[in-house]
């Protein structure tokens, strides 16, 4: 295949759906391309000609190349935060909206919330770029390993067997939709001010800045004047947007749009010398917290220390990758891949020049090689 070849594809993605390729990414996309040119017959360059002209030759490749990784209930204090702080002061009727909703585990786990508040008028939407994830959410049946995450209790109240599986209880799936939407570039699927809560978790790190300001003032156009916004526990706004503000809801951060009532957000575009020799001390203090603690065995406090260093640097791909190491110790592996994802993200986008003065004499290559060869040992 062509180098040529491939940047039209790119380019073809970008135009598209605002997908930005990272180096895991690039890696899936030039074995789907390989692979669905072989199936239709054609070398890699006359599929790649065909692209441009067949939208359902393109769905497909999309399919093969976005990521669908997902469980029920991920991460427990994001749930708890929202079933202890959130739901209850929901009022009815209640929309909410699952962005890359992937084969359906999220949306469910909100609904299953829902119905268990005692709230009748609500309902849930998944949307996803994928028409085959989407269609696997439809179906609602899910193995004995999927729902390993969730408790007895739930699911014997909303799920029943189904073959060797496991099906959502009928009456709590009226409630849940499923749409195919294109997150970069369509309209919303809800109506203006609509949604109390809209989930969009580990997605965003696929977005340019650029694209990554379009969907945020997409989900401020679709969001109540209260409502919450939820990213992955790698992901953070700092420093990319004035349209939310970030809150600690139990022991979970979340979005809110800022109050009518607040202030106007002066922040400088170009920050001054001190603000940023501060910003960087921070930066350092949290790291080097983070790896006493971890030294010392305790990862739940390096973890907390490299959240906070993200949170502060969230273009710097050093805080999500002690922070993935941290979470493999704990063998809590869907955080430890969002992790490593959220470093490769934030490494091709940011300045590796700046990143090598960090490094303490380690190559930024070595830091890209060391996340990729974790990252395919996910795969």
């Amino acid at each position: 295949m062509s180098a040529g070849a491939l940047a039209s594809v790119e380019s073809l993605m970008s135009a598209r759906i605002g997908l930005r390729l990272d180096p895991g990414l690039r890696g899936r996309l030039l074995h789907a391309l390989q692979e669905e040119a072989a199936a239709a017959g054609l070398s890699v360059d006359s599929f790649v000609d065909a692209l441009v002209h067949d939208p359902q030759m393109f769905q497909r490749l999309l399919n093969r190349v976005t990521v669908q990784q997902t469980s029920f209930f991920r991460d427990p204090e994001v749930f708890a935060a929202l079933a202890t702080h959130v739901v209850p002061r929901l009022a009815e009727p209640v929309q909410v909206w699952c962005a890359g909703c992937s084969h359906g585990q999220e949306a469910y786990s909100v609904a299953m919330l829902l119905a268990e508040s005692g709230l009748q008028d609500w309902v849930v939407l998944g949307t996803d770029l994928s028409t085959r994830a989407l269609d696997r959410a439809r179906q609602g049946v899910y193995s004995d390993a999927e729902i390993e995450s969730m408790a007895g209790e739930r699911a014997r109240n909303h799920l029943r067997r189904c073959g060797a599986g496991w099906e959502i209880e009928p009456d709590l799936r009226r409630h849940v939709q499923f749409r195919h939407h294109n997150l970069g570039r369509a309209t919303i699927p809800v109506s203006a001010s609509s949604c109390q809560l809209i989930l969009c978790r580990n997605v965003l790190i696929y977005f340019s800045a650029v694209e990554l300001a379009r969907v945020l003032a997409r989900f401020a156009t679709a969001m109540q004047p209260d409502g919450y916004l939820v990213l992955g526990v790698s992901e953070s706004l700092w420093q990319l947007t004035d349209r939310f503000r970030m809150h600690r809801i139990g022991d979970a951060f979340m979005y809110r749009l800022p109050s009518i009532h607040a202030a106007p957000d002066r922040r400088r575009e170009h920050r001054d010398a001190p603000v940023e020799r501060r910003r960087r001390e921070t930066l350092a203090q949290l790291l080097g917290q983070g790896e006493t603690a971890a030294a010392c065995g305790d990862f739940a406090v390096a973890a907390a220390a490299f959240r906070r260093a993200s949170f502060i640097e969230p273009d710097h791909p050093l805080p999500y990758f002690q922070l993935a190491l941290c979470l493999e110790q704990a063998r809590q592996h869907d955080g430890a891949r969002e992790a490593l994802e959220a470093a490769q993200a934030a490494l091709s986008r940011g300045d590796r020049a700046r990143f090598q003065a960090d490094l303490d004499g380690f190559h930024v290559d070595e830091l890209a090689t060391a996340i990729e060869r974790r990252l395919s040992m996910r795969c």
